[in-house]
C-alpha cells in the first residue's frame, strides 16, 4: 500500500492531525506489521530525517496539496468522504493488516507528533540510518557512536533509508518484551 493511501485511512479514522504525527503513525504501523506479520504494509521506504522517520514521497505529495510544514493540519473531508475512504482502503489490505493498523492507532494515535518524534528518534532503526551505521552493528556500539560522532544531515536533509529488515528485527524484539 502507498503511504498516501495509509495517510488517508488514518485521517479518516482519527480526524485532523499534522504531518509530523501522521508520518510517525505510518512508521509505527509499518513497523508493527513487519514485526507481527513479517512483511511491510507500506510500499515506500522511510528516510531518517531530523524530526524522525519520513516517507519522502508522502511529504512531497502533501506539499503539492498545500501542506507546507510538519505542523500544518491534514484531514479528510466530511463524514461521507471519511466512510468512503475507509471502505476504499479496507479493500487494499487484508483483515490481519488492518487489525495491526487499528491496534497501532489505538496505541499511538492520541500521542502528539512531538512525542512520537522523540520516541522514534530514541529507537535504533532511526539512529542507525541517521548515523549511517551498518545494520549489523551492536546496539551498544550504536549508542556510543550516537553520543560521540557528529551526524551528517543535522539540518534535516538526510535521505538515508531506514532498513525495513532492521525495523522488523527491532520491533520483533520489542514484542518479546510485551
Amino acid at each position: 500500500m502507498k503511504a498516501y493511501d495509509m495517510a488517508r485511512y488514518i485521517c479518516a479514522k482519527k480526524g485532523k492531525m499534522n504531518q509530523l504525527q501522521l508520518q510517525k503513525l505510518i512508521y509505527y504501523i509499518d513497523a508493527w506489521n513487519l514485526a507481527i506479520l513479517k512483511s511491510p504494509i507500506i510500499d515506500e521506504d522511510f528516510q531518517a530525517w531530523l524530526h524522525g522517520p519520513v516517507v519522502n514521497e508522502l511529504w512531497q505529495k502533501l506539499k503539492s496539496e498545500g501542506v507546507e510544514s510538519l505542523y500544518s493540519p491534514i484531514f479528510v473531508g466530511n463524514i461521507k468522504q471519511k466512510k468512503e475512504t475507509i471502505k476504499e482502503i479496507k479493500a487494499l489490505a487484508s483483515k490481519e493488516r488492518l487489525q495491526v493498523t487499528d491496534d497501532t492507532l489505538k496505541t499511538y494515535g492520541n500521542e502528539t507528533g512531538y512525542y512520537l518524534e522523540c520516541l522514534t528518534r530514541e529507537e535504533f532503526p532511526w539512529k542507525a540510518a541517521w548515523l549511517g551505521l551498518d545494520e549489523s552493528i551492536k546496539f551498544y556500539d550504536a549508542l556510543l557512536h550516537w553520543r560521540t560522532e557528529a551526524s551528517p544531515g543535522r539540518d534535516g536533509s538526510s535521505t538515508r533509508a531506514i532498513s525495513k529488515d532492521l525495523m522488523k528485527t527491532f520491533y520483533e524484539k520489542q514484542l518479546d518484551r510485551i
